[in-house]
């Protein structure tokens, strides 16, 4: 491969998540295996103090200090040296926009101790004047389970000595006591711990004490402790009341998760000094924003990191330049942002990043192997199936009212903020007459659910808002004004002041902060309800096609033109955003992205899709239940239920068609299939959810799942999923592989989701978060490139035996390997290269994928197939190459000075171009000799490669 250009140039990064059982000492021991992979680096989740054992560590309880469960500041600096001594770099993920509550988040802590006047106050998004009179100056804490009142009844709460100073105890959780309680406490004060009759002084002695050794005080009367209570800075109050009174912004609705204010000065400065000096220390090279959309003005925020990180750099180049040392870090440090882009929405260009984390890339890709036709086929068959009429709601309809749904349930609170922000603004006009509550309340809710996007950007910094905000505010407002729930007035005073204009027009520059105010909490909202509505809701009650229901997708989207929609988007990155990450599976992702490819074939067979399902529902019957009268699970369940089983169902590679998996993989199975289910349907909310959990229903579908995986009690369901998973496997890999060479060679950053490098099978979180056996892809990884130094002169056979065993993963992995390090020998090519579509010619075109990467006379051909389930003569066992499937159609080859033939950076293979047509033309069948994939390079493109 020749010498790597530059060791911390960013070419490709690998997504590692980080937790007590997979810590820093883990991710260590595999920086050998991820640098022979050709990762440049490694980006991890966050790594500072979280809850205790956090799974993923975006529950951060202090920014200052390394997470001891991965091994603390110690462990850190091992990695840190390892990566240096492997020539990798970091990337790391913060969050600026939340924090885990709790015991062990000192800084929180200080807050319900010493309320408004802690001087960590200004950390956390608290409105100390809420409307709750019982709630001014307080923090709501909605951790009982019941009322307080009932909770206090039951003797539930109490007061240890908790670490050495007295707390409040409820169930698990503690809670300080202001200075002036402990005062009083610890005095013995009657007026607040006076004795009872028979009662015991508090005594920090006692071995009465629950886990964590805190003893148990006893002597305070249920008034006297509520007396207590209400002296604190806090309110302990029933977990039903935070959707409605909670007084603190969250991440999305989590209780446990409070919102930051980064817009700060100060704030920003404690939340990045450990990050910044890392950077200044050149230990990190990368940095990824978590919720950029959360923070109340994102430009703002990331021209000052941006000022900060360059400042960093330049001290470190000049002390280097000083003892003659050369630092050969870039001078802008990447920095993406974790932006949910809509469709047709594109990222700011005036936003100083490097890029987003690539969702949009993923759902621009997605659709490119799927059959137009026929996923309009799968979707008739299902609507018949649930019986839905044609007057019954699309997607874009569902996604509305599941965002209605979370406003003005687990987001109510969010909402009554807004109405008492904008109630104050209603009364500059008597154009918007005199709204109430309740009617501000519900025109808010309403355009927030109308909004086509996670957000809007308006700020202060000027009079009109962007064209962009513009246009999807008046989109919002016709589809509100359409639906007619909301008083008129109303929908006019939210255009007037979101848009700055009649009543809330302005000439000067100083800024009507009473507006902004409400802007500002307006977009920080609209983002939580578009994620709760569409991720957590939507995408789980309309699924004809799961494969389709991801991260910033639109199921409704159409397809009849998605490869032009994926040239277009690849185009445009090239021109603006050349170094955003471009990922098809995350950590976020509603299912890995090997199952969406075995489900996009789906809409090549829908006639066989429609047999399978009416048969498995026949032979289901029986074990399904009834309940007040209504099926359990239902049918829309079960038909994701089905998907999902098929999407997770293991590979047979040598088994006979309809032969079971071993009875392990089987309890397997059924244990991820459960779990799924279980979050899946309480997500959709239609017959249960999180808040109001319907345990007959949950039971139900527990017995459903297990009987299905039950061979003694379903074996005709199982014999029949098993010939289907068999029908779908080879077409879902060939889908996998094409899909893995476009997301290697397309404009952008590709990211590589931990274990991805083989096939993986996985649901939504936990289910993709499960270990990955390194040691098995690192002995795998090692075999291969044995098996090719040996066989240098035939790499094209080796590769065609690899196609003819594709289910053991040894394909993709030797593609992403040599993607990653062609990647990494040249990555001035792959930056500043641009981007040609590539259209191919004759009766296979329409299953074809091309484009060419072009730097001058160096150029670089990505082809890959798609819709390959009829291409092969038996498509179970063949891959789609040579001519019996590709014939005579053929690709037109870019003019370059050279006329010598093409290399193939995968199999080795030389490939002449022949004339046609007036210009020069290459041969598909020859392209695809031995697998239906490959990558071109012009003479001189990578030499060394």
């Amino acid at each position: 491969m020749g010498r790597i250009a530059d060791k911390k140039a960013l070419t490709a990064t690998y997504r590692l998540q980080l937790h007590k059982d997979f810590p820093f000492s883990s991710a260590r021991a595999i920086l050998p295996f991820l640098r022979r992979l050709g990762v440049s680096h490694v980006y991890t989740s966050p790594v500072f103090s979280a809850s205790p054992g956090s799974a993923h560590g975006y529950d951060v309880t202090d920014p200052t200090t390394v997470n001891s469960e991965l091994g603390g500041e110690g462990e850190r600096i091992a990695f840190v040296d390892a990566l240096r001594e492997e020539g990798l770099s970091w990337m790391l993920d913060i969050v600026p926009n939340h924090m885990g509550t709790g015991s062990t988040n000192r800084f929180w802590d200080d807050v319900l101790a010493h309320g408004r006047g802690s001087r960590y106050a200004r950390w956390f998004d608290i409105d100390w004047d809420p409307s709750e009179r019982w709630l001014r100056e307080k923090v709501m804490l909605p951790v009982l389970g019941d009322e307080l009142e009932s909770v206090l009844e039951r003797s539930e709460i109490s007061v240890v000595r908790d670490r050495g100073k007295l707390r409040i105890k409820y169930g698990t959780r503690t809670f300080p006591l202001s200075p002036e309680s402990l005062e009083e406490l610890e005095g013995g004060v009657e007026s607040i711990a006076g004795a009872a009759t028979g009662s015991r002084s508090i005594d920090g002695e006692r071995s009465d004490s629950f886990p964590g050794g805190a003893p148990r005080v006893e002597n305070l009367s249920p008034t006297r402790l509520r007396a207590l209570l209400d002296a604190q800075h806090y309110a302990l109050a029933s977990w039903r009341r935070a959707s409605r009174e909670i007084n603190y912004r969250r991440f999305f609705d989590i209780n446990d998760l409070v919102a930051l204010r980064a817009e700060d000065p100060s704030v920003f400065d404690d939340l990045h000094a450990v990050p910044l000096k890392w950077i200044a220390a050149d230990d990190l090279q990368a940095l990824r924003i978590d919720h950029i959309d959360g923070l109340a003005d994102p430009l703002a925020y990331l021209r000052r990191l941006n000022v900060e990180v360059s400042q960093r750099i330049r001290e470190r180049q000049i002390a280097a330049a000083s003892q003659g040392t050369d630092d050969s870090n870039f001078p802008n440090l990447p920095i993406v942002v974790e932006k949910i882009l809509s469709s047709g929405e594109q990222l700011r260009q005036d936003w100083p990043v490097h890029g987003t984390t690539g969702y949009e890339f993923l759902n621009d890709l997605a659709g490119v192997f799927i059959d137009a036709d026929g996923a309009l086929t799968v979707d008739a068959f299902y609507r018949r199936l649930l019986r839905l009429r044609a007057s019954s709601p699309g997607f874009e309809e569902i996604t509305i009212r599941g965002k209605l749904r979370v406003l003005r349930e687990g987001l109510h609170a969010d909402l009554r903020w807004l109405g008492r922000l904008l109630a104050p603004l209603a009364k500059r006009s008597n154009a918007y007459g005199n709204p109430t509550c309740a009617e501000l309340e519900e025109g808010i809710a309403l355009l927030i659910a109308c909004l086509p996007v996670y957000r809007t950007y308006l700020d202060a910094r000027s009079n009109v808002p962007h064209p962009d905000d513009r246009r999807v505010l008046r989109r919002a407002l016709s589809l509100a004004r359409e639906r007619a729930n909301a008083a008129p007035a109303v929908l006019t005073l939210l255009e007037d002041v979101l848009l700055g204009i009649n009543s809330f027009a302005r000439d000067s520059a100083d800024a009507d902060l009473e507006r902004m105010a409400f802007v500002q909490r307006f977009q920080q909202t609209s983002g939580p309800a578009m994620a709760k509505g569409l991720e957590d809701t939507a995408l789980y009650m309309y699924v004809p096609l799961a494969s389709r229901n991801e991260v910033g997708g639109d199921p409704d989207r159409e397809l009849e033109d998605a490869v032009e929609v994926l040239h277009r988007a690849n185009g445009e990155r090239a021109k603006h955003w050349p170094l955003s990450l471009v990922t098809t599976n995350t950590h976020d992702a509603k299912r890995s992205a090997d199952v969406r490819s075995r489900l996009h074939v789906l809409s090549e067979l829908p006639m066989e899709w429609e047999a399978g399902v009416r048969e498995w529902h026949r032979l289901n019957r029986a074990h399904r239940v009834k309940i007040n009268g209504r099926f359990a699970p239902d049918i829309n369940t079960e038909y994701l239920l089905y998907q999902s089983l098929i999407g997770i169902w293991p590979l047979q590679t040598r088994r006979a068609v309809d032969e079971l998996p071993e009875s392990s993989t089987l309890d397997e199975l059924r244990d991820r299939l459960g779990e799924y289910m279980l979050k899946a349907v309480r997500e959709a909310k239609m017959r249960t959810s999180w808040t109001e959990p319907n345990s007959e229903f949950e039971s139900a579908l527990s017995g459903f799942v297990q009987a299905l995986l039950d061979p003694s009690r379903s074996p005709a369901f199982l014999g029949s999923v098993a010939r289907m998973a068999v029908r779908l496997a080879k077409p879902g890999l060939w889908n996998a592989l094409s899909r893995t060479v476009v997301h290697f060679t397309v404009p952008g950053t590709p990211d590589l989701y931990q274990g991805d490098e083989l096939w993986r099978f996985a649901l939504v979180d936990p289910d993709n978060r499960r270990p990955v056996d390194y040691a098995a892809r690192e002995r795998l990884l090692i075999a291969m490139e044995a098996e090719f130094d040996r066989n240098t002169g035939k790499p094209v056979s080796l590769v065609s035996e690899m196609a003819r065993e594709v289910g053991d993963g040894r394909l993709k992995l030797h593609v992403i390997r040599r993607l990653m390090l062609a990647r990494r020998q040249d990555p001035d090519f792959w930056r500043l290269a641009g981007y040609e579509p590539v259209r191919a010619h004759g009766a296979r075109a329409r299953h074809i994928v091309a484009f060419a990467r072009r730097l001058g006379d160096r150029c670089a051909i990505t082809v890959a197939a798609r819709l390959t389930a009829g291409l092969a003569a038996d498509p179970v066992v063949c891959a789609p190459v040579g001519d019996a499937c590709w014939g005579d159609s053929w690709l037109p080859a870019p003019s370059l000075s050279s006329t010598e033939g093409w290399t193939c950076a995968l199999s080795g293979g030389s490939i002449r171009p022949v004339k046609r047509n007036g210009g020069e033309a290459i041969s598909l069948a020859q392209v695809f000799r031995s697998a239906p994939v490959a990558v071109l390079l012009s003479p001189g493109t990578l030499d060394a490669f």
